[in-house]
């Protein structure tokens, strides 16, 4: 963390983990980084990122320059695996994590599979499964560095791992906008966007 007099800058390491069978998902290492220059731009509300509409954040990403025993890494862990290249349920998701994180208290694992049967992506939030392997983001590779606009994908799920929720949690009647929504207030509870749902 890098503090000045009117800027705080909270650097996350992150852990990338390439699941494959030597099938297209071996993504190689520059859509990775693309991945996460798209990440840095929606976090600084920059580009792509609608400067006119969101605020810069304070966080900026990086790949680890630590493996999961602390030695020196790249941070992209290519893994050949292919038990985990298509992802049919939580069980799956939850061996992944296990064989594969990196101490979850240093880094943002992200893993890259061949497919979600469940989802396009999906993440941890900071409170659930708190310390242990569970944390952490899993991707469909298809959304790893293809163009910005898929990667407001990653930037999306990120912001579940960072604690914010969708704007229908724990439904939309706006009584509290701290304790429904995302629960930040400059976004009211909202779940008219979901068909046949709307707000009470």
């Amino acid at each position: 963390v890098r503090t000045t007099a009117d800027t705080v800058e909270l650097i996350v390491p992150v852990a990338f983990h390439i699941i494959h069978d030597n099938g297209p998902e071996n993504l190689p290492d520059s859509m990775v980084n693309r991945a996460l220059a798209y990440l840095n731009l929606a976090y600084a509300n920059e580009g792509y990122y609608d400067p006119t509409v969101g605020v810069e954040t304070c966080f900026t990403f990086c790949l680890s320059r630590k493996g999961k025993y602390g030695e020196p890494h790249s941070g992209i862990n290519r893994v050949y695996d292919p038990k985990y290249i298509i992802l049919d349920d939580f069980e799956d998701d939850n061996g992944m994590k296990q064989s594969y994180s990196f101490p979850t208290d240093k880094v943002l694992n992200i893993y890259s599979v061949r497919n979600i049967t469940f989802a396009t992506a999906y993440a941890s939030f900071p409170t659930v499964g708190e310390g242990s392997a569970y944390q952490g983001i899993v991707t469909d590779y298809g959304f790893v560095g293809h163009s910005p606009r898929r990667g407001a994908i990653l930037a999306h799920e990120v912001g579940h791992f960072l604690g914010l929720y969708h704007t229908f949690q724990n439904n939309c009647r706006n009584f509290d906008c701290l304790l429904e929504g995302d629960r930040v207030c400059d976004t009211p509870p909202d779940a008219r966007w979901r068909v046949g749902e709307g707000c009470i």
